[in-house]
């Protein structure tokens, strides 16, 4: 694509609150990006492309900016920076599209990438689940994500709070790559807690994606539409801890109508994080029960059974095994740890410190304490 094509894809693209699927139809329309931003918004609407009247998220916003020359030039110079800032534009003419997108009915006209994009010919698996999510499906998620990552597999994400989140740092965690699609611009982490996730992937770790042009804001709708792009980059979709009605489940409805296969964690019945999980078994999803489930659907051995880690019995006092003995992986206080185990409460707190240095207990909030799963 000719690099004034490219310029005039990134100004449209830029302009909030125009779906990409819009744009795809303006370029249908006349034939040309550049002719596309010409077009007066009259135009578009007698053509049935945009529908004012139907469309309460746009807001005239096509008509306003295509006449706005500082906001023109504006978006012309973030173009020519994006090079400098480490981002590429790749358009659905390009080659590096990825292949999984061929399965959307409405696939991406642009991507903005920091770092790689997820490799065609891998193995993917698209990890989602609860923003608040519990202790226990956090330590789920970022486990199984160091295992798939390990076996070789590519963990794709959002990046939000909880489950998301985890996953990304479980498959960095393991010296892996991780790839999250954004809400925002790719140049924005978003959200500000994930901070660490994102610079490593953007430092060469799995990359960062979006549709939406540098420099624009997370806002709720683009959660929505970049949630079909997380479904068809991975092979099958997992979902850890969801509630029955949530994000979640649109995410689950891309993924069935793009015929992916559906693994889910089962949740406890009286757990309303469990619920969306269990229903989702019900329907037909397939049980998630160890990395090897996820293995053995790829064709692949070796994988390493869920379970808490394993200590060497010959580095742990007997105090630090009688601790270890008494936590899961729910959350549990030190003044509880003290009363199961009939430990001085600051010698539990000692033998926890070591423990966590050790990598065989994490801290989840003030004073609680889950054993973690390797």
């Amino acid at each position: 694509m000719e690099e004034k094509e490219k310029r005039a894809l990134f100004q449209l693209s830029a302009i909030e609150n125009l779906s990409p699927a819009r744009i795809r139809r303006m370029y249908d329309y006349v034939g040309s990006f550049t002719e596309a931003l010409l077009v007066s918004e009259e135009e578009y609407v007698k053509a049935g492309i945009i529908d004012p009247s139907r469309d309460r998220t746009y807001r005239g916003a096509f008509g306003r900016r295509s006449r706005d020359t500082a906001f023109l030039s504006e978006m012309s110079a973030r173009f020519d920076r994006m090079n400098d800032d480490g981002i590429r534009m790749i358009t659905f003419e390009d080659a590096e599209m990825p292949g999984r997108f061929s399965v959307l009915e409405d696939p991406p006209v642009c991507l903005y990438v920091k770092g790689k994009l997820p490799a065609d010919d891998i193995p993917s698996v698209s990890v989602i689940g609860a923003r608040n999510c519990s202790e226990y499906g956090r330590s789920i998620a970022r486990f199984f994500s160091a295992e798939l990552a390990s076996a070789g597999l590519q963990v794709v994400s959002g990046m939000a709070l909880g489950i998301d989140s985890a996953a990304s740092y479980g498959a960095l965690l393991s010296g892996h790559d991780s790839y999250a699609v954004l809400g925002s611009g790719v140049d924005i982490c978003y959200p500000g807690e994930s901070r660490s996730i994102y610079e490593k992937m953007c430092e060469g770790n799995g990359g960062v994606i979006s549709e939406y042009a540098p420099g624009t804001q997370a806002i709720s709708w683009h959660f929505i539409a970049r949630n079909r792009l997380i479904a068809a980059l991975g092979d099958v979709l997992i979902v850890i801890e969801a509630k029955i009605k949530s994000g979640t489940s649109i995410t689950v409805g891309d993924a069935l109508s793009q015929g992916k296969d559906i693994f889910a964690l089962p949740g406890r019945i009286t757990d309303p994080l469990g619920a969306g999980c269990n229903q989702l078994i019900r329907d037909g999803a397939m049980v998630l029960t160890c990395p090897d489930d996820i293995l053995t659907h790829f064709g692949i051995a070796g994988g390493r059974k869920a379970g808490p880690a394993a200590p060497d019995p010959g580095s742990l006092s007997p105090e630090q095994k009688k601790i270890l003995d008494a936590m899961g992986p729910d959350p549990l206080h030190t003044e509880d740890i003290s009363l199961r185990t009939d430990i001085p409460i600051r010698d539990v707190i000692s033998h926890l410190c070591y423990l966590e240095l050790s990598g065989l207990v994490r801290s989840s909030d003030h004073a609680y304490f889950v054993k973690v799963f390797k």
